[in-house]
């Protein structure tokens, strides 16, 4: 099973999927006929592919590497998996949760998914200003704080 993370705060979010380790176990059913080869073992390398290892009556042993086990080729996508609803992901879209669904799903990050922001009054010229009374950033067009230093540039 895969193990996703979800980490977000104030400045940013991430999205992390853990790999879902696989286990290959074979037998072999019937008589070996007659040039003996066994299946000695199998394994995943690091690059997703499915590695066969068999062994022949004088004890050679080849590898048969039998592709890859990721990717459109049969493999497994994030797109694919039941707790997911991406029916068509595009570039930046970024990967949520959706308790209303329980489904991870993707969307377009916008200001509006931040808790610490208050787009109330975002109009066409808007910009972001921290209040400390509110301890979050409200959208507006006016600097009204006697500290704030604007220097340099043409306005």
């Amino acid at each position: 099973m895969s193990t996703y993370t979800i980490t977000a705060n104030t400045t940013s979010h991430s999205t992390s999927v853990s790999p879902v380790q696989y286990t290959v176990s074979l037998s072999r059913t019937g008589g070996q006929g007659s040039k003996g080869d066994s299946v000695t073992g199998a394994s995943i390398n690091d690059s997703g592919e499915l590695e066969i290892v068999i062994t022949d009556s004088a004890g050679v042993s080849t590898t048969v590497n039998a592709g890859s086990i990721y990717g459109n080729a049969g493999g497994f996508n994030l797109v694919d998996l039941g707790d997911t609803e991406m029916p068509s992901p595009a570039d930046q879209e970024a990967v949520i949760y959706d308790g209303a669904t329980s489904k991870f799903v993707t969307r377009k990050s916008t200001t509006n998914d931040l808790s610490d922001i208050d787009n109330t009054n975002k109009v066409e010229g808007s910009f972001l200003v921290w209040s400390d009374a509110d301890s979050n950033y409200k959208s507006t067009r006016r600097i009204d704080n006697q500290s704030t230093i604007i220097s340099g540039g043409s306005f």
